[in-house]
């Protein structure tokens, strides 16, 4: 490339410099720097602020729930809810959905009834008994009587 190419191509980058100069003049450029190094923790307020959009839109759906099935204690549902992680809840359902959407249709029918050996091997997977402690567990909750 000649000195005279390098000159054209600086004169046709000039504007551009201009107006890049006049960005970091005004601070816009600073302001889009400070932007995209907290762009993790902008996402995480702005999925919290959905969570806490889903709480406020329950806790007006509360007077409905209280004509209909009693007084709900909103105390209790605030402590309770500030107990949850969320992002582990949040991690799971997305789990689930991602089996449900892709893996779920590849699972075969059953053609008959399942033969005992195979049976009992698939209730003695880690798997199987996964599926029990979690069932039990929600079950257990499920049960508890509040006090």
């Amino acid at each position: 490339m000649s000195d005279e190419d390098i000159m054209k191509k600086i004169a046709e980058l000039e504007p551009t410099i201009d107006t890049l100069k006049k960005l970091q003049d005004s601070g816009i450029i600073a302001a889009l720097e400070a932007l995209s190094d907290q762009a993790d923790l902008i996402i995480n307020f702005a999925s919290n602020m959905e969570v806490l959009g889903t709480m406020s839109i329950m806790f007006r759906l509360m007077g409905i729930a209280d004509i209909s099935m009693g007084k709900v204690d909103q105390d209790k549902l605030i402590r309770d809810a500030k107990e949850i992680d969320w992002g582990q809840l949040f991690e799971m359902l997305f789990r689930i959905l991602k089996f449900v959407a892709n893996d779920a249709k590849n699972i075969p029918k059953p053609a008959g009834k399942q033969k005992l050996k195979e049976a009992l091997g698939e209730l003695r997977s880690p798997e199987t008994e996964y599926l029990i402690k979690l069932m039990s567990g929600m079950s257990k909750q499920l049960m508890q009587k509040d006090d």
